[in-house]
């Protein structure tokens, strides 16, 4: 646990298979997988040079201690008396946003055939160093290898690994270098809110109208309609008209292959893949026009938005095949895989339905911001300086 006391949290994200939060002294701390420099410091470590044991032990079983403490990274990599505010993180990347809209970033982006680079000219970036080309950027997210950044006047620019089309613009396969380069989105005037799945993107405009585009398999964009060319994949950003009638929406994310969304009506709404449990939802009785099933009539995913019941929400985050919600009464709920313990539930079993987290750990708390990575899951709560109205 990071203390309010000690450490001071005022933001934090979750990668793939690292963290990284923004302490209230502006120190970037990042713990978790480095090996291909997502944490943007050096965690070279000997197990047999560093271990207080006469035998050494194996280092399938030994974590280094150089990436599982959370570390913060050199200061040193940023302009003098730079601001930070917001944080993302994806697969093997971390961003880093300044008060000025300025983005930091480190570590590369990867792809179908591996590893793509960090930029047109640089494959891995291992420490912080500013993207020139983004200015005036108000939010920033990450899928597993793309980015979405929003500017003052509600454009977005996209970048990163684009196969999918996730980046909202087609890439030559011989030009993949190309999409390491942020460039604008085509989306109606003063998006608000972006959001991104594993191959996917969202953004929200002003009146709470999600769109989506990229990978659409299960319907993992929130539109029905059939996929253009070979792939199935939705090339440009068209909306997800099925949210609409559960209000306007105010958050979202998404995971593998499926996705999660807010409303401004505290609805916890989900669409995509539903037959690994992912939708939170009970199968059996969903409309058919609101499902696709398969020749044996199982259902494979959710083709509209439809809402879990009974949970009034205010936050939800998307790991790759689970989910984690804070309902309005801060307490926190999980569904979905829970193969390495996910779920937070206490054991290792799949959770088919929202269930409350009610362990000894959680209770009394109060929780106010969930983040999950591929099998890990993280949740926040305010310190209690901050509860008691202290400073």
């Amino acid at each position: 646990m990071l203390s309010a006391a000690t450490v001071g949290v005022v933001h934090v994200v979750t990668g793939g298979t690292h963290c990284a939060a923004l302490t209230h002294d502006n120190r970037i701390l990042t713990w978790g997988a480095n090996d291909l420099g997502a944490l943007g410091r050096d965690t070279e470590w000997t197990p047999e040079a560093n271990s207080d044991d006469d035998e050494p032990r194996s280092d399938m079983t030994e974590l280094n201690p150089r990436e599982c403490t959370p570390t913060a990274i050199d200061p040193s990599n940023f302009s003098p008396d730079t601001v930070f505010t917001q944080l993302a993180a994806g697969d093997s990347l971390t961003l880093a946003l300044t008060d000025e809209g300025l983005v930091y970033g480190w570590g590369t982006f990867c792809g179908n055939q591996g590893v793509t680079g960090f930029s047109p000219v640089q494959q891995f970036q291992t420490r912080a160093v500013l993207i020139p080309s983004l200015k005036k950027i108000t939010k920033i997210v990450m899928g597993y290898n793309h980015a979405l950044a929003i500017n003052v006047k509600g454009a977005v620019y996209a970048w990163g690994a684009g196969e999918a089309h996730q980046l909202g613009r087609r890439l030559v396969e011989r030009h993949t270098l190309h999409g390491l380069v942020p460039e604008t989105v085509s989306l109606p005037k003063g998006i608000v809110d972006v959001g991104a799945g594993a191959h996917t993107s969202y953004a929200v405009t002003q009146d709470g109208m999600a769109l989506g585009w990229g990978l659409n398999t299960y319907g993992e964009t929130g539109v029905p309609e059939k996929a253009e060319g070979r792939a199935p994949v939705i090339l440009h950003p068209a909306a997800i008209e099925s949210a609409q009638r559960h209000g306007r929406v105010v958050q979202i994310d998404a995971g593998d292959q499926h996705a999660i969304a807010v409303t401004d009506q505290g609805r916890c709404i989900a669409w995509g893949r539903a037959d690994g449990f992912a939708s939170g939802l009970s199968l059996d009785g969903l409309p058919g026009k609101d499902v696709f099933r398969d020749d044996l009539g199982r259902v494979r995913f959710l083709k509209a938005a439809t809402a879990i019941p009974g949970l009034e929400t205010a936050r939800v985050a998307a790991g790759s095949e689970h989910n984690l919600a804070i309902a309005k009464d801060g307490k926190a709920y999980s569904w979905g895989s829970g193969i390495q313990g996910q779920t937070g539930q206490g054991h290792c079993d799949d959770i088919e339905c929202a269930m409350l987290i009610d362990c000894p750990s959680v209770w009394g708390k109060r929780f106010v911001w969930a983040g999950a990575g591929a099998q890990f899951s993280v949740l926040a709560e305010l310190a209690a300086s901050v509860l008691n109205g202290e400073r």
